[in-house]
């Protein structure tokens, strides 16, 4: 049978290298604990859980449900994450340099004012709060921002063959030196898409669906 941690207090514990498979975290609260290196499998009794300022660094997170989590001041560098849905999560003040999301579902997450400079996001960010988010060099390949609130960010140096922004909110945002075109049959898409001050000076070919606003 699954183990379960379901609403446990947690703050300040010790997972580090820890491996956590098939295991029940559904409002367990993990706030403050070191939890670098972990194997985090098949967690898919999870919604709830707390992560506020845990220390994440390196963690492996695969085949989860991590619905309407906390992840605030989180520790996240280098994190890695494929096949997992995210979505509803707060990601506010949380740090994911170099972390990687593969294959995963972020649909209505909070990374507002969140750095996520070279990051690979594989992921469907549609309704997502990315507002003053800072994604320079990000690679957002064939990623899906549907409506997205994206005032104020930086796409500056992204790659966003592919990516769609279809009705997203993109005032003041930049998107200086970013790549766009064609990615797997499927051209960057800004159809429907709101802009007012928004820096568009793409590098190299520029193909898109819709004009860039």
């Amino acid at each position: 049978s699954e183990a379960s941690l379901r609403r446990a207090s947690l703050q300040g514990a010790h997972f580090i290298e820890a491996s956590l498979s098939s295991t029940v975290i559904e409002a367990a609260n993990f706030t403050g604990a070191m939890m670098t290196g972990a194997q985090m499998k098949l967690l898919h009794v999870a919604e709830g859980a707390i992560f506020d300022r845990a220390s994440l660094e390196g963690n492996v997170i695969v085949d989860s449900l991590l619905i309407r989590n906390s992840f605030r001041g989180a520790r996240m560098s280098s994190v890695r994450m494929e096949d997992v849905k995210l979505d509803f999560s707060d990601f506010r003040g949380a740090q994911m340099d170099r972390t990687q999301l593969i294959d995963s579902w972020m649909v209505s997450v909070n990374l507002q004012g969140v750095f996520l400079d070279g990051v690979k996001l594989d992921v469907r960010l549609n309704d997502a709060d990315l507002r003053d988010a800072s994604l320079v060099g990000a690679d957002l390949t064939g990623a899906s921002l549907q409506r997205a609130r994206a005032t104020g960010a930086d796409f500056s140096r992204s790659l966003l063959k592919g990516a769609d922004f279809s009705g997203a909110s993109l005032v003041n945002a930049t998107f200086k030196d970013a790549v766009v075109g064609l990615y797997d049959g499927i051209d960057t898409s800004f159809l429907g898409a709101s802009c007012g001050a928004t820096v568009f000076a793409f590098r190299g070919p520029t193909r898109t669906r819709g004009p860039p606003c």
